[in-house]
């Protein structure tokens, strides 16, 4: 999938569409973590895979989740 709008929509469908980021949310999610985030990497890989339509598809070595819990 070429991304040229580059929507919010569009980089949703990005994600959506790759199954080992999805996996990675669905992870993150089910720690139960207060408030938590993921670093703009995981997001930024994946858009410049599709803006480049590229065939072999990074995977970045490692994901940063960040939370607050504010009773901590």
């Amino acid at each position: 999938m070429r991304l040229y709008s580059r929507s919010e929509n569009d980089i949703l469908n990005v994600i959506r569409g790759d199954k080992w980021r999805m996996d990675v949310l669905r992870a993150a999610r089910e720690l139960g973590l207060p408030d938590w985030w993921i670093g703009s990497g995981f997001v930024r890989t994946a858009v410049w895979d599709a803006m480049y339509d590229k065939v072999d598809k990074m995977v970045p070595p490692d994901v940063d989740v960040i939370y607050l819990d504010s009773h901590d």
